[in-house]
């Protein structure tokens, strides 16, 4: 039985036929890159996971309309579409829905989404696994991805005026970076 080390910067995999250590030394920053780093290839090789499926106890202020779900599907490709209330208050809360439609075949994606500064989301289903600088990521997949929603609560800091801007992305293996669709602008009441 052959022993190898290998000293990769900045963390140590020690190797004995197919079993993997990995030694952090970086600490729980590290340790959440590489979590990322392991489902990211998870999701390039096509591997399958259950999503937990919960609901928030309220529906979002704006249901996704028939035709829009329709729109969505009908389309040659990976489609993400955001729905917003029409109207947000300081000090409140606003309820986000994003209605994603895989391509056929699609394993996984990643769905970056960007609130307003200092919007906060307090609970999402499924829940995001990061949140950098206010830039929330959610990693899903499966062994063929079918339609689903990710739903998420924001809380609105008091003061707030103005129109507000949401941006956000969908990243596949296949198809790369593709920008979020939908509702993009939200007003004061």
């Amino acid at each position: 039985m052959m022993n190898t080390f290998f000293n990769c910067y900045p963390f140590n995999v020690i190797s004995w036929r197919s079993d993997i250590i990995v030694d952090f030394k970086r600490g729980e920053k590290m340790k959440k890159n590489i979590c990322i780093i392991i489902a990211l290839l998870f999701l390039a090789a096509g591997c399958s996971s259950v999503r937990e499926k919960e609901s928030l106890t309220q529906p979002p202020a704006k249901e996704i309309v028939k035709e829009e779900v329709a729109a969505v599907k009908a389309t040659q490709g990976t489609r993400v579409l955001r729905i917003l209330p029409p109207s947000y208050s300081g000090g409140g809360t606003v309820d986000v829905k994003l209605s994603v439609a895989p391509l056929k075949g699609t394993s996984g994606i990643i769905l970056e989404e960007t609130p307003p500064p200092g919007w906060i989301i307090t609970s999402a289903t499924p829940p995001w696994i990061k949140n950098e600088k206010g830039v929330y990521k959610w990693l899903i997949f499966e062994k063929e991805l079918k339609d689903f929603e990710v739903i998420y609560r924001l809380n609105v800091p008091a003061g707030e005026k103005d129109k507000k801007e949401f941006r956000g992305i969908v990243v596949t293996f296949k198809e790369k970076s593709l920008p979020i669709e939908g509702d993009i602008f939200i007003e004061e009441k």
